[in-house]
């Protein structure tokens, strides 16, 4: 039986956050390490873990370990926005045939009288929210499963293997994505949908719901490439998780187009900023973490996200998701088996 070899844990893609802490060290983000030994594992400040290479999530080293990452990156990429084009048209047809249908509302209000007064307030509530906010709801509810799962014993070893981001790791491209939607400690958690909710709002309404969840699941896997090239590049192993790479992504795109809107950093009033500096800000401190090889963040990850989100704001909105006409025409053809101006 091999011996055990120690690394250091990276704090999250995104951080993972002591499970005590109540203090917010940065503007947006706070930060812990994670510590595990054999079944178990627990939050705890400056300790390290112990793997050994023996275990069936360890990759030995070797050359090529971005080649799959990349690929499926782009891939995932490709994918994600395609069906958000698809999403967009069948929604867009939907609406259109709605129209043609007069007694929809009043088979609706029939319907609704027949459920209980609770479910009637519960209806009433969702519909009376925004495309927008539903979609949110949607995150909110797929990140705090997953916060929940890590309570269950009986789950830590797949939860470690599937829902953390380690470029190491034999099961490599999945955990790419599902890790942004894994938080370990409820206060990483809770920073993270905080900000989301705070600039989701506005950037989901300029893009649309369809484009946005395309983009934010782009931004997400394109983070955690930034983190495993970082990594593998320092030889650094590492596991990741949290929705900060993702959620930069959508920072960066607000800030981007709305440079000059105010912001204020969450529990300290009075202090105002705007949208350009915070950014440029939020970049530099990133930018140093690398340099300096701070563990206290995935500073790969932060700055992968907030890049992609810069690409999209300046770049990818218009030449990507602004030709997706094309597309949509081959789709149509193969959805109706006739064409467009047939």
């Amino acid at each position: 039986m091999q011996s055990l070899q120690r690394f250091q844990i990276l704090v999250s893609n995104r951080p993972v956050l002591p499970a005590k802490s109540g203090n917010l060290r940065q503007i947006f983000f706070t930060g812990g390490k994670w510590t595990g030994r054999g079944g178990s594992s627990r939050l705890q400040p400056s300790r390290r873990v112990e793997l050994t290479p023996a275990e069936p999530n360890i990759l030995p080293e070797g050359k090529g370990r971005l080649i799959r990452p990349i690929f499926f990156t782009a891939g995932f990429t490709g994918s994600c926005l395609s069906l958000a084009a698809i999403w967009e048209y069948e929604n867009m047809r939907k609406k259109a045939l709605q129209f043609r249908q007069k007694a929809t509302g009043w088979i609706q209000r029939q319907q609704n009288l027949k459920h209980g007064e609770l479910r009637n307030h519960l209806n009433h509530w969702w519909n009376s929210q925004t495309e927008e906010q539903k979609l949110f709801y949607g995150i909110l509810l797929a990140n705090a499963t997953v916060l929940l799962a890590w309570r269950l014993p009986s789950l830590k070893n797949f939860m470690t293997l599937y829902f953390c981001s380690n470029p190491f790791a034999r099961a490599v491209c999945w955990p790419m994505v599902f890790s942004t939607f894994s938080h370990y400690s409820f206060l990483h958690f809770g920073a993270n949908m905080y900000v989301l909710q705070s600039f989701m709002n506005a950037t989901a309404h300029s893009m649309g719901k369809e484009q946005f969840l395309g983009f934010y699941l782009s931004a997400g896997v394109v983070s955690s490439l930034a983190s495993h090239i970082f990594k593998t590049a320092l030889r650094m192993p590492g596991l990741s998780l949290g929705a900060s790479g993702a959620v930069m992504g959508v920072l960066a795109y607000f800030c981007s187009q709305h440079p000059n809107a105010l912001l204020q950093v969450a529990f300290v009033p009075g202090f105002t900023f705007t949208a350009d500096s915070g950014l440029k800000a939020l970049l530099s401190f990133d930018a140093l973490g690398l340099v300096m090889r701070w563990k206290l963040f995935d500073h790969a990850a932060h700055l992968g996200g907030a890049l992609f989100g810069l690409f999209w704001s300046y770049w990818g909105q218009k030449e990507i998701w602004g030709r997706r006409v094309h597309f949509l025409q081959v789709w149509h053809e193969l959805r109706t088996g006739t064409r467009p101006d047939k």
